[in-house]
């Protein structure tokens, strides 16, 4: 906890571009994960302004059910475990909680922690804590299914809770080039490239995947990513002397 508050966030903000106030930082986990983004998302509410909690093991460890959890994370101390409860958490903080957070709850049908993450949901009702609240079909306790079943929508929520409406395809917020969709065939491509340099790309792309350099001067060339199928370029200089 301590090394994700006081370190991690800070060097990430420091190191990167990134908009570091609470309404743009979210937290989401999956099971056991889940408890840990419910319990430092309501813990610490002015640090995280989304929280998911993904099939959420919101379950309050005990020696006699839990003994390597309740002593190795929480010392055997029975109290400490009832104080950061992801459900006592959120009714010691819901007042900064309450239209401040965008909160996310989701489990799989078919898993038996739905029971835990429903009471959680009475729980917000109770408070009067707006969330969103999926029961995911035909899936058990299984992450991989889960967000396979999920698709784009695990995603899309995120850019819902960072611009306040509804997704819109290819307009993604807090980046400096507007992105957009192009089509190709079947294919629909999102891209931060104009459709004239995204189709110079795929040219430059081709023509030079047979090319080697001359040896000792620069050359730029282009490669295919094996994530996104998006072309970037590089640049390699060979040493003096080099062949196959």
């Amino acid at each position: 906890e301590s090394v994700i508050v006081k370190e991690l966030i800070p060097h990430i903000d420091k190191t990167y571009h990134t908009v570091a106030r609470r309404e743009s930082r979210a937290i989401e986990g999956y099971s056991m994960g889940g408890y840990g983004a419910a319990h430092l998302g309501f813990k610490y509410p002015d640090l995280f302004g989304i929280v998911g909690v993904m099939a959420g093991a919101l379950i309050e460890p005990r020696a006699e059910v839990q003994p390597a959890i309740f002593q190795k994370m929480f010392g055997s101390d029975a109290a400490y475990v009832h104080a950061n409860d992801p459900f006592a958490l959120v009714r010691k903080n819901a007042d900064v909680i309450r239209g401040r957070t965008a909160i996310r709850v989701a489990v799989g049908d078919q898993d038996g922690l739905q029971v835990r993450d429903k009471a959680f949901r009475e729980l917000l009702n109770e408070l009067k804590i707006e969330h969103d609240w999926e029961l995911v079909p035909g899936i058990a306790h299984n992450g991989v299914a889960f967000y396979e079943k999920l698709g784009d929508q695990a995603f899309l929520y995120y850019q819902k809770a960072l611009t306040g409406k509804a997704p819109i395809p290819g307009n993604w917020p807090n980046v400096p080039a507007q992105s957009r969709v192009l089509k190709r065939g079947d294919l629909e491509i999102l891209t931060f490239e104009t459709e004239e340099n995204y189709d110079r790309l795929q040219d430059l792309c081709g023509n030079t995947a047979d090319l080697q350099p001359a040896p000792g001067e620069m050359a730029t060339l282009y490669y295919r990513s094996n994530i996104d199928n998006s072309v970037q370029p590089y640049t390699v200089r060979l040493p003096n002397g080099y062949s196959r």
